[in-house]
């Protein structure tokens, strides 16, 4: 319940959440604009898990509710 992971932007995390589960665990995070934080990791990371079946839910937790937890109000 409280351990939240930000990946990469090349990694697959859409195989991730598809193979394990655990969509609650991820969320986005970004090192933009550094070498690390990669070129378009909103749009690849959006690419990756729709390519993966994520469901709008899935992706409401990834970019928005998951990170809510780190940064409350």
């Amino acid at each position: 319940r409280k351990v939240r992971v930000s990946p990469f932007d090349f990694e697959p995390v859409g195989e991730y959440i598809a193979k394990h589960g655990m969509a609650e665990v991820y969320c986005f995070a970004s090192d933009y604009p550094h070498v690390e934080g990669g070129k378009d990791p909103i749009n690849r990371l959006c690419a990756n898990l729709t390519a993966h079946g994520a469901s709008q839910t899935v992706l409401e937790q990834f970019f928005v509710t998951n990170g809510e937890w780190l940064l409350p109000d």
